[in-house]
């Protein structure tokens, strides 16, 4: 799933296109309000255009188109572009009570109800938090390889500080002892 993609949607019957690799993700361009008609493109497959009804039907455009697809869209489940959608809101910590209202007027607008769109936002939230607790986890193991025990640092920093101290006092103290020696 692309993380980046801009969503233009028909007046007439709410339906989104999606397109990939566009600036700006899908709750940033709702919020914007980039609402305009979907252009009218022949499909690769079902040989339909962008114009015909149909309330889920979501598309984003292939980068590379893959052989066979030439120029062809492929289909997004809704839920899997609202999914994407909160995810995202979710990392970047903006998943305020307005933009969660917002999140379930646009599902209305798609045909998820508001009951599937709670599901969602919940099923999102506990991704999410695996996704934290996963992180924490990761970050924890690699300071423990990097850095050691505070301790152990601790007391071989102090072995190295004590070190140089008696190695300077013993230079300082031969230094001393060769000046006494050359004067008398």
């Amino acid at each position: 799933m692309p993380a980046r993609l801009a969503v233009s949607i028909a007046a007439p019957d709410n339906r989104c296109c999606v397109r990939k690799g566009a600036a700006g993700d899908v709750a940033t361009a709702m919020s914007r309000k980039i609402l305009r008609p979907a252009p009218t493109i022949p499909c690769a497959e079902e040989g339909r255009s962008m114009e015909d009804r149909s309330t889920d039907d979501l598309r984003f455009l292939p980068e590379e188109s893959a052989p066979g697809v030439d120029g062809g869209f492929h289909s997004i489940p809704t839920e899997t572009i609202f999914r994407e959608m909160i995810l995202g809101e979710l990392r970047d910590g903006r998943l305020s009570p307005w933009r969660r209202r917002r999140i379930v007027r646009y599902a209305a607008a798609m045909g998820l109800s508001a009951t599937e769109a709670g599901r969602l936002l919940e099923s999102c939230r506990a991704v999410f938090e695996r996704e934290r607790t996963a992180r924490r986890r990761a970050l924890q193991a690699d300071q423990d390889v990097e850095n050691p025990p505070p301790g152990e640092d601790n007391r071989r920093t102090s072995f190295i500080a004590w070190a140089c101290i008696v190695a300077g006092s013993t230079l300082i103290a031969c230094g001393w002892g060769l000046a006494w020696w050359a004067a008398s």
